[in-house]
């Protein structure tokens, strides 16, 4: 299949080649050895003379305040049973929300004002869970 594609290509490059002329062939190769050469030049010229810049910059990476680290904290509040059901039903009301544009408006806001909501609920629900296996 490629080949195929290669063969179909270089027939049409061959058939718009034939449209130009001997001499603008010729200003076409010296153009592009003059733009090879010069940026070859600028490469060597650009590495090789003082101090090299820097492409791309290392930053340090901070922690967004709205992440916390649940795994090392022991739960000391007991979930009851209707209080995990009315996190269960608004975790559904949040789903159904995002179906309808101003639905999904209101959760983007939502998300935007209170950005570690979705994450508290689901460690509430991992508190409820590992009271219930005891």
């Amino acid at each position: 299949m490629l080949f195929n594609y290669n063969k179909k290509n270089s027939a049409n490059v061959g058939v718009k080649t034939k449209l130009i002329s001997s001499k603008g062939k010729l200003i076409l190769l010296i153009f592009f050895c003059i733009l090879s050469s010069g940026l070859s030049l600028y490469t060597a010229i650009r590495s090789l003379s003082g101090r090299p810049k820097a492409s791309f910059s290392i930053g340090s990476i901070e922690k967004p305040k709205h992440i916390h680290h649940y795994e090392n904290m022991s739960p000391t509040v007991n979930i009851g049973q209707e209080e995990y059901q009315r996190i269960q039903n608004f975790k559904k009301h949040m789903d159904s929300i995002g179906n309808t544009p101003s639905g999904r408006r209101t959760f983007d806001s939502l998300m935007a004002t209170r950005p570690g909501l979705i994450d508290s609920i689901f460690h509430i629900e991992h508190i409820y869970l590992s009271q219930t296996k005891e």
